[in-house]
């Protein structure tokens, strides 16, 4: 539901998860469903709320030595921090996770972001660069892929990449222009379409 654009449908699901999750004891799942509200808060546009729950998800991940899910939770983290304005802390943990040796999905989202923080700067050869990276990615999944390839053309609309719009509607997504518009465009929450 949440990679499909069903954000209100989500949210509920998400938190009788969570009540079901903490009272059976099951920290991973607590971390996992941390992971999926964060990126839900995400989308919805609110920052603060994404982060505390993407830094739960990347504290339980760790408590448990699940080092790969806890890099994923923090990758997400990061989006929340640019989306919420803080891009000096966006820029420190950008480069934590670089060297953290983030791989498949996660470090598609990476360059992405990394690509976001390189245009915040002024920067847009590093992040066409770094958008490019995030297509090459050869690990990445179909929906990562037409993330970062519209990010690309949205970088360099000379680039010739294919229709990401056309593969995120084969994969579900409800509203493409809307994700685009969180994904691709660097607008602050309030100036985002509801």
């Amino acid at each position: 539901l949440l990679d499909q654009g069903l954000i209100d449908e989500a949210r509920p699901l998400l938190r009788a998860a969570r009540r079901v999750f903490e009272a059976s004891d099951n920290p991973y799942l607590v971390a996992f469903v941390l992971l999926l509200t964060g990126r839900c808060d995400t989308r919805a546009g609110d920052p603060v709320a994404a982060r505390a729950a993407l830094e739960a998800s990347a504290a339980g991940y760790a408590e448990l030595d699940e080092a790969d899910s806890a890099r994923d939770a923090r990758v997400h983290l990061l989006e929340a921090l640019i989306d919420a304005g803080l891009h000096d802390d966006a820029v420190v943990l950008a480069r934590d996770l670089a060297v953290a040796g983030v791989d498949g999905p996660a470090l598609s989202r990476l360059h992405r972001q990394t690509a976001r923080l390189a245009r915040a700067d002024g920067d847009d050869a590093a992040a066409r660069a770094a958008a490019q990276e995030a297509v090459d990615v050869p690990t990445t999944t179909p929906y990562e892929r037409a993330l970062s390839l519209a990010l690309l053309a949205h970088l360099d609309p000379d680039a010739a990449i294919g229709d990401a719009h056309e593969t995120l509607r084969r994969l579900g997504v409800v509203d493409v222009d809307a994700l685009l518009v969180h994904d691709v465009v660097d607008l602050t929450p309030s100036e985002r379409p509801q």
